[in-house]
């Protein structure tokens, strides 16, 4: 079964890929792999197929603070 991923690019060029579906320890170990080899110049390409890209504008969010332990 193919999976979709979404990929959000932030405007510090920092990316996060999420997805909804349930990945097993085999996706996740390919996915990781592909990364570190892209990462430490092993391949120079990196292709994820069924991505969507967006891109996120700068913006602020005031989240409320956790409540503190006693």
């Amino acid at each position: 079964m193919k999976k979709k991923f979404t990929l959000v690019i932030r405007p510090d060029g920092h990316a996060i890929l999420a997805t909804e579906d349930d990945l097993d320890q085999e996706d996740y170990e390919r996915l990781s792999t592909a990364f570190k080899a892209w990462r430490t110049k092993t391949n120079d390409i990196l292709v994820l197929g069924n991505t969507t890209i967006i891109t996120v504008i700068d913006i602020g969010l005031e989240l409320p603070q956790g409540a503190k332990g006693s």
